[in-house]
């Protein structure tokens, strides 16, 4: 595929490009591509541009983001999808194929609702890291989605990360609503019986959110965190990032 072929292909896609970043990719340098739009409509969602007024900024080429990478062949690690969602995007595994043609590995970082996606993107080699977000527990997920999403989905995306030989970790941002030390304990009990290889939790900030309700919310304290990853480790290896 030709470098203007991807680039007509992408059309409204990518709406962000990180150049370089070490927060994407643990342990890594790294560039990010974001994808516009999502289909959940969480509170504290911390890229809500993306996710409601992606429409409204200017898409980024695949030339642009090609002659970066190779610029930085030997600086770069790899590339992270992120979004929005980029599962959504049909062309999110002609851009994998692309980066990886070009020698980068690939992380992406997804809500696990396309679960068909996920697989053949496993399936062909094409990505290399996964960071799975998990909300809440699964029974809570249409209300604090703000979606008609089935959780049986969801689960179904945790069984293909968990088993996919692939490194990945599952993350949950510790929203009060939607992540108090119930939920976060049944995540971990939920992803460890299933095979999964680290649990992230990633501490709230009421800075940038897509609902201004979640601004309300006070985050959980550092010693309350603490201590729910001392008991989520009994269930799958927990840390705070």
């Amino acid at each position: 595929m030709s470098l203007l072929d991807l680039d007509l292909r992408l059309g409204e896609t990518v709406k962000g490009f990180h150049k370089t970043t070490m927060l994407d990719w643990e342990g890594k340098i790294a560039s990010s591509i974001f994808i516009g739009g999502c289909n959940f409509r969480c509170a504290f969602c911390h890229n809500p541009e993306l996710v409601m007024r992606h429409k409204d900024i200017p898409p980024i080429g695949w030339t642009e983001i090609a002659g970066h990478l190779e610029d930085r062949r030997g600086w770069i690690d790899g590339v992270v999808i992120g979004g929005g969602e980029p599962t959504l995007s049909s062309e999110i595994e002609d851009l994998s194929r692309e980066i990886k043609r070009l020698g980068f590995p690939v992380k992406l970082d997804t809500n696990g609702s396309e679960p068909a996606v996920l697989k053949r993107l496993i399936d062909n080699g094409l990505i290399d890291h996964i960071a799975m977000d998990v909300k809440t527990v699964f029974e809570k997920y249409p209300h604090v989605t703000q979606s008609n999403i089935d959780p049986g989905v969801i689960m179904k995306s945790v069984d293909l990360v968990a088993a996919s030989g692939l490194d990945h970790e599952f993350r949950t941002t510790a929203y009060p609503p939607a992540a108090g030390k119930e939920d976060l304990i049944g995540i971990a009990r939920h992803i460890g019986s299933r095979g999964g290889m680290d649990y992230v939790i990633q501490q709230f900030r009421p800075e940038i959110v897509l609902n201004e309700d979640a601004l309300s919310h006070k985050p959980h304290s550092h010693d309350f965190l603490v201590s729910v990853v001392e008991t989520c480790s009994d269930h799958i290896p927990t840390r705070i990032r």
